[in-house]
């Protein structure tokens, strides 16, 4: 069993020991790693080794050799009568490395197996115990089954115990560097002076405890808005690059209001039940901002059908921005959830559709071609004529087989101009092609 320091405070979390089991003896050898239950049993043959003084060693093979001799030495003390079989000429003794006493081995292992079976009934993580003097048996290879799964019962504690610990230090972390990356993003804007006092906050070791709490409720909404603005960021910022300064806008006015939110918490005694409503109302911003990001650019949207989209939809957005306006007004769970069926899909269709956009408008530049090359077959499957633009050849569409192109200049009936590709509204070769 190692004994080995790890260099770590008492009660960390202890690596545990890799190297080769050492317990072995001509009749048996442990194959396993230290730290491992071992794979062989104990042995009971008697030590074959002589005493200094010339007599047979009391002890058993493998174990270390008892200092104790009947012949020179019958006074001593493991020779005293104390679980009832010292005085039997046959017994055969071990001794413990941790307080040195010794006991006849077959006394030992019930008094050993008996405790660590009390103990296992009361669910109470121990090791044996010297029956003399109660000192802990921690090095003793006969017992290292027993000591063994007392580490390992002791680590799963500590894991368990440390466990809570180390996510909240990971979470301090993680606040640490988002607000380090927002002061970054935000250091000409209204914001920063706020994020600047939540990380002093954080950082201090010695802060009362109902200002660290505040603060990290203060970072959690920060936190929360943060990821909520880098998503939307990250999905418009190059997608609708010719709105985003307007679309930022939008963004920002949700942060600020999200400050007034957290003026509010600069008493000690917030309750529980004023920080839940400042956290709805921050759902509620957030449904706002996307309400008006979903607005905007379905009125500038290039698609007659979002155009009347919002039309239709023009009374549900005005009562959006009527709740945006009365800082007492929050959605419930209920009517969140509604709105966020409602406006989360829009804006993906939105988006999805403004990449796609890009995304063929690329193409186009890529494959070199003036407008009106770009048709698509029955299915909508988008293909390209090369040369001068007029269909000479019939083929089939390799996605779904429909037929494609067309002859002498002319397309396939059921063929369109595909003009989402270019913008193109006729065919470059002048000859009649479907329109879409």
């Amino acid at each position: 069993v190692s004994t080995q320091s790890t260099g770590k405070k008492c009660g960390m979390k202890c690596p545990p020991c890799n190297e080769p089991c050492k317990w072995q003896c001509v009749h048996f050898e442990c194959k396993r790693l230290c730290h491992e239950i071992c794979d062989r049993p104990v042995c009971n043959h008697p030590c074959p080794s002589l005493l200094k003084c010339g007599h047979p060693c009391l002890g058993l093979c493998g174990e270390t050799c008892p200092n104790l001799c009947r012949t020179c030495k019958p006074n001593q003390e493991a020779f005293e009568l104390f679980f009832g079989s010292e005085d039997d000429l046959e017994s055969r003794f071990l001794t413990l490395s941790d307080c040195q006493h010794s006991f006849v081995v077959q006394d030992l292992d019930h008094w050993v197996e008996n405790q660590c079976a009390e103990a296992a009934e009361r669910t109470v993580i121990k090791l044996p115990e010297c029956p003399r003097c109660k000192t802990p048996i921690r090095n003793a290879l006969r017992y290292s089954k027993y000591i063994k799964q007392n580490r390992m019962d002791v680590e799963r504690v500590k894991a368990k115990m440390f466990e809570q610990h180390e996510k909240k230090v990971r979470m301090l972390k993680e606040i640490k560097k988002g607000l380090s990356e927002e002061l970054k993003e935000e250091s000409k804007s209204p914001i920063s002076r706020e994020l600047s006092r939540l990380k002093d906050y954080i950082t201090r070791e010695r802060a009362p405890i109902e200002q660290v709490q505040l603060s990290v409720h203060r970072v959690k909404i920060f936190t929360d808005t943060r990821k909520w603005k880098k998503t939307l960021k990250q999905n418009l910022q190059k997608t609708y690059s010719q709105y985003w300064p307007t679309l930022q806008q939008i963004i920002n006015a949700v942060m600020i209001k999200i400050i007034h939110i957290c003026s509010k918490l600069n008493n000690f005694s917030i309750t529980n039940e004023r920080f839940t409503h400042l956290q709805e109302r921050l759902s509620t911003l957030q449904i706002v901002g996307q309400a008006k990001i979903c607005a905007f650019l379905l009125q500038h949207s290039p698609k007659a059908e979002h155009r009347t989209e919002f039309a239709l939809q023009r009374d549900r957005f005005d009562s959006i921005e009527r709740i945006n306006e009365d800082e007492n007004r929050v959605f419930n769970e209920e009517s969140r959830k509604i709105m966020e069926n409602w406006l989360s899909p829009m804006l993906k269709q939105l988006i999805q559709m403004a990449i796609l956009v890009n995304e063929r408008a690329e193409i186009a530049r890529v494959m070199g071609f003036s407008a009106g090359h770009w048709f698509k077959c029955p299915n909508g499957h988008i293909y390209a004529i090369g040369e001068c633009g007029g269909a000479m050849e019939r083929a089939k569409c390799p996605e779904c087989k429909a037929d494609i192109g067309g002859e002498n200049h002319q397309l396939v009936a059921n063929n369109q101009l595909a003009t989402e590709m270019d913008g193109a509204r006729q065919p470059a070769y002048p000859t009649f092609a479907p329109r879409f």
